[in-house]
């Protein structure tokens, strides 16, 4: 493993070493169920609603990162079981060291952001000490309003493997001569907003996920979006008025996430894996109608199960392009000729 060649702080805490895999997993899987059962409709829990939740039991493994209306980070809290939890609070995400354990989270905090929705994920590196760490993370996205992301708790577990070994690249690279050399002016610090589009280019090479990203920046593109929610909302809410409507949920083709959901008070469906399912369906659909020499848009798709009936309708309209409207009838309630006519009318509104 090669290591930085410039150390911008020390941390004096010492490492404390998770030896279970398994725990690890409950615990992370643990953060993502509560945060999901907390998402009600696609309304986000705040950071204060997650930790002090009767079922949280990842506190004391989590950091919390507020983020402003230019979406500038700090660290505010720091969990127990955590190196660095000492440290002075608030702390800029710039200032953060750079081969700390709390750098692995703030290296990756947009993206939860420019998803709404959970990502993980799991490496290895060298910390100040040149001590070999393993860890695994996963970043939730947060807002005070349910709407806004405002803020992003990464959960992260960790243990050390003992100290790294040193390559002969590294024992150049550490050589006086290479101190030496490295210790005049450092380079100015990259701003957060490149960071994240290096390390946007670097994992996925897509310029549109980096302009998603930056879209949320400006204040008035914010105020744009909670417009947009709400008015997803009340196009669910719509849905939910057609007979014999048991859940319905709007959500992103590219993505597979849903955007918004609504459910009725009887039956009750994950309407998460139905936005990943269905998005297989149309893709799968897709692919064969292009096998096919088909060349047509699909206006829905029906599947009719012994009790229920599911409709998957892609947004017609060119604002709404890559929205899909998933809605879920009950059988004998519903009078499905007047079910799309009325799902087609509202889809027609729906606007990206």
């Amino acid at each position: 493993m090669s290591n930085s060649s410039t150390q911008t702080a020390s941390a004096s805490d010492d490492l404390q070493v998770d030896d279970g895999g398994a725990e690890e997993r409950r615990l992370h899987m643990q953060a993502y169920n509560l945060w999901t059962s907390l998402n009600d409709g696609g309304s986000l829990p705040s950071s204060k609603e997650l930790l002090t939740h009767p079922d949280c039991t990842f506190a004391d493994n989590s950091v919390i990162i507020e983020l402003d209306d230019e979406l500038l980070g700090a660290v505010t809290s720091i969990g127990a079981n955590l190196p660095s939890s000492s440290a002075k609070l608030p702390l800029s995400v710039e200032k953060v060291p750079r081969r700390s354990l709390v750098s692995r989270l703030t290296d990756h905090i947009l993206e939860p952001v420019a998803n709404r929705a959970p990502v993980g994920f799991e490496a290895e590196f060298v910390d100040e000490r040149e001590m070999d760490i393993s860890y695994r993370t996963i970043a939730l996205p947060c807002s005070s309003d349910g709407v806004l992301i405002d803020a992003v708790v990464g959960v992260i577990s960790f243990k050390s493997n003992g100290p790294a070994a040193i390559t002969e690249e590294d024992e150049e690279l550490s050589s006086p001569i290479r101190k030496k050399a490295s210790a005049g002016k450092a380079k100015k610090p990259l701003s957060l907003t490149e960071k994240v589009k290096e390390k946007i280019i670097d994992l996925s090479n897509s310029g549109d996920l980096i302009n998603q990203i930056l879209s949320y920046h400006p204040k008035e593109k914010r105020e744009q979006r909670r417009e947009e929610i709400m008015n997803y909302k009340d196009k669910l809410k719509e849905c939910m008025a057609i007979d014999g409507a048991i859940a319905v949920a709007l959500f992103d083709y590219e993505s597979g996430m849903p955007i918004a959901t609504e459910q009725g008070g009887g039956k009750s469906l994950d309407l998460e894996v139905a936005a990943a399912g269905n998005t297989n369906v149309l893709r799968a659909k897709y692919a064969t109608m292009k096998e096919l020499g088909i060349d047509e848009p699909i206006e829905d798709i029906l599947i009719t199960l012994g009790t229920q009936i599911h409709m998957i309708r892609p947004a017609s309209s060119e604002s709404g392009q890559g929205l899909i409207v998933y809605l879920a009838l009950d059988k004998a309630k519903s009078n499905l000729g007047m079910a799309r006519m009325k799902l087609r009318q509202i889809e027609k509104g729906l606007e990206v």
